[in-house]
C-alpha cells in the first residue's frame, strides 16, 4: 500500500496527542517506557508509463547483459493525476559483477560534463534509476535500500524519484517517491503501461487486442467442458483407482481349441481300450471304417 514519506505538521500534532495520552496512562516496568506508532496507509494509486523507445532500450539492456547493469531514466509528471512518464533510458559509466553495480565516480563526472547530456535539458529530468537483477528475484537488497535513502536525502522538497529493479523474466519491483505529495507508491499501487497515444508499439498493441479474443471455457456439467463459438467440447478425464488414465488395452491370452468329444465316442474308446490285447491293434485296418471302434478312437486323438 502507498505510505507517507515524511511527517507533516498535521501528523506531528496527532502523534504528540497520542504520545501524551500514552504517557498519562503508562505503567513502567523496570523503569522503561516504549511508544510505537505505525502510520496508516494512504489510499492512492499511480501509473508509470514508458514510451515505446524508452521501454525497448531498457528491455534490451536487461536481456543483453549477463551481469547486473544500471541506468538513468528521463522522467516527468504528466497532466494526469499520479501519472509519471519515462521517455528515455541512459546508461552511465559503471563497474559491474553478477550481483553488484558500482558507479565509476570519476568517469561519471566526465559523462555528465562532456557526454551525451552535456547542455541537454534531459539532464534536469533524470528522476529515475533502474538496475537489473539478471536471473534473480527483484526483491531489493540492503544495498539497494541504502542507495534509495541516499538519493532521497538530496531530493528537493517538491521533487520525485522512481526506483526500479528488473530481471530477465520480465519481473519488476517499483517505487515512486513523490515528496510534493508526501507519498511513496509501492509495487502493488503502480500500474505499468507502455506507449503513449501515437506510439507505434502502442498502436500495434491496441490493434492486436481488438482482433485477438480470449477463448472462454465454461463448465457444462457431467458431459464435459464447452467453449464459445468455434470451440470444442472436452470430456473431463476420469482417473481410475490404479493411478493412471487410459491404461493400455490387455490382449486376451490365446488358448488352443479344445476338442469336443461326445459321450458316445468316449464310451466306445473306453470299451476298445479295455478290451485291447497286449500287442495292441493295427489301426491301418480299421481307422477308415466308420463302424470300427478305432475310427472313433483315431478321430479323438486326431482332434
Amino acid at each position: 500500500m502507498s505510505k507517507y514519506i515524511k511527517f507533516t505538521p498535521e501528523l506531528i500534532d496527532k502523534m504528540r496527542q497520542e504520545f501524551d495520552a500514552a504517557l498519562s496512562s503508562a505503567k513502567m516496568v523496570g523503569g522503561e517506557f516504549t511508544f510505537k506508532k505505525t502510520l496508516a496507509n494512504v489510499d492512492a494509486k499511480a501509473t508509470l508509463r514508458f514510451t515505446d523507445h524508452a521501454f525497448l532500450k531498457m528491455f534490451t539492456l536487461v536481456q543483453s547483459f549477463d551481469k547486473e547493469i544500471a541506468w538513468h531514466c528521463v522522467a516527468e509528471r504528466t497532466e494526469n493525476e499520479n501519472e509519471y512518464l519515462i521517455s528515455d533510458v541512459l546508461v552511465y559509466p559503471q563497474t559491474v559483477t553478477g550481483v553488484t553495480v558500482e558507479m565509476d565516480t570519476a568517469e561519471y563526472a566526465k559523462w555528465i560534463e562532456n557526454g551525451v547530456l552535456a547542455g541537454d535539458e534531459r539532464f534536469f529530468k533524470l528522476h529515475a534509476q533502474g538496475h537489473s537483477h539478471v536471473n534473480m528475484s527483484t526483491s531489493p537488497s540492503g544495498t539497494d535500500l541504502q542507495h534509495q535513502r541516499g538519493i532521497l536525502e538530496d531530493l528537493r522538497p517538491n521533487g520525485f524519484y522512481i526506483f526500479m529493479i528488473w530481471n530477465k523474466r520480465g519481473e519488476y519491483t517499483l517505487w515512486i517517491y513523490d515528496l510534493e505529495k508526501n507519498i511513496v507508491f509501492e509495487n502493488k499501487d503502480i500500474t505499468l503501461e507502455i506507449g503513449e497515444s501515437g506510439d507505434e508499439f502502442s498502436a500495434f498493441l491496441k490493434e492486436a487486442k481488438e482482433i485477438v479474443k480470449a477463448k472462454v471455457t465454461q463448465y457444462t456439467g457431467a458431459s464435459g467442458y464447452s467453449t464459445g463459438v468455434g470451440g470444442y467440447t472436452k470430456t473431463p478425464a476420469i482417473i481410475p483407482a490404479s493411478g493412471y488414465n487410459n491404461p493400455p488395452k490387455s490382449v486376451p491370452e490365446t488358448k488352443p481349441a479344445v476338442a469336443t468329444v461326445t459321450p458316445k465316442q468316449k464310451e466306445k474308446v473306453r470299451a476298445v481300450v479295455a478290451s485291447a490285447p497286449v500287442g495292441g491293434y493295427n489301426y491301418d485296418d480299421d481307422e477308415d471304417d466308420p463302424d470300427s471302434p478305432f475310427y472313433y478312437r483315431d478321430d479323438f486323438f486326431r482332434r
